[in-house]
C-alpha cells in the first residue's frame, strides 16, 4: 500500500492512495450466494482468489481554497470579492480493479453438493473483447464451458455425472473496473460577525461513466451470459443551501 498525503500553504491538500493486493480463500462472504462445497471433507478444492480480490485500487481526494479574495494571491474587494472571493474546490477519484466473475454448471452429480464448470482455458470466457453492449452482446462464451480439456463438448450425461474443474472464481474473466469522478464547489458568504451562508455545488460520477451489473452467470440458464443492470448510479447534481447563526 502506497499513501501520500500532503498539504500545501498555498491552500491545496491532496491525499492519494495506492493499493496492490490479491486475495486468496476456500470460502467467500456471506453477500456470496448459493456457494455449496464440493467436498466438505477437502476445503481444498475451494481455494482461489476470493470474489473480493482487486489487484489495483487508486483513491485521490484534494480540496483547495481558490486564490481569490482578500488577503489572496488575486486580491478582490467590495462586491467582486463577495461574488468571488473564497471560493473552494474539491474532489474525489476512485479507480479500481474489478473482482473475479464465476460461472456455475447449475447441475451437480450430487444433489447436496456444489459444481463447477468444465472447461480448458481461463482464458476464452469473455465472448467480446471490445465495447459492450447489453441489448447486442453477451458476457459469457457458451462454448468455453461443458468441454473436456480438449474443448470438445460433453455429452448431457457426461456433464450431469461429474464435477467440473474450473475453480470457484477466474482471475481473467473480471467485472469492468470501477472508475468514478465526484467533485464539489463550495463559497462561504459572510453576512455579519455572527452570519455566514455556504453554498455548495456537487457532481457525482462527474463524467457519466456506465458501468454494466453482473451477468447470468449460470450455464444452464436460457438468459446465460446476459445482462440486464447497471452496477452504478448516472451522473448526479445537487446544490444545497446552508445558514450559519
Amino acid at each position: 500500500m502506497l499513501k501520500l498525503d500532503k498539504r500545501y500553504s498555498s491552500g491545496l491538500t491532496v491525499l492519494f492512495s495506492y493499493v496492490f493486493a490479491k486475495m486468496l480463500g476456500d470460502t467467500d462472504n456471506a453477500s456470496s450466494t448459493g456457494r455449496q462445497v464440493m467436498d466438505g471433507y477437502n476445503r481444498r478444492l475451494e481455494k482461489s482468489l476470493s470474489a473480493d480480490d482487486q489487484t489495483h485500487v487508486f483513491r485521490n481526494a484534494l480540496t483547495y481554497d481558490l486564490p481569490i479574495g482578500v488577503g489572496k494571491a488575486l486580491a478582490l474587494h467590495g462586491i467582486a470579492d463577495k461574488l468571488l472571493g473564497n471560493w473552494s474546490l474539491s474532489g474525489f477519484q476512485d479507480y479500481e480493479s474489478g473482482t473475479p466473475y464465476s460461472v456455475g454448471p447449475g447441475i451437480s452429480p450430487v444433489p447436496t453438493a456444489g459444481n463447477r464448470v468444465s472447461i480448458s482455458s481461463y482464458t476464452n470466457w469473455v465472448a467480446t473483447s471490445g465495447s459492450f453492449d447489453p441489448f447486442k452482446n453477451v458476457w459469457w462464451n457458451k462454448a468455453a464451458f461443458g468441454v473436456d480439456a480438449s474443448g470438445n463438448p460433453l455429452s448431457t450425461a457426461a456433464l450431469n455425472s461429474i464435477f467440473g474443474n474450473a475453480t470457484r472464481n477466474n482471475p481473467k474473466a473480471r467485472a469492468p473496473w470501477i472508475l468514478n469522478e465526484n467533485v464539489s464547489l463550495a463559497k462561504n458568504f459572510k453576512v455579519t460577525e455572527s452570519m455566514r451562508v455556504t453554498f455548495r455545488a456537487e457532481g457525482f460520477n462527474l463524467l457519466n461513466r456506465v458501468r454494466w451489473g453482473g451477468p447470468d452467470s449460470t450455464f444452464t440458464s436460457p438468459t446465460f451470459g446476459i445482462v440486464r443492470s447497471q452496477a452504478n448510479n448516472p451522473r448526479q447534481m445537487q446544490f444545497a443551501l446552508k445558514f450559519n447563526f
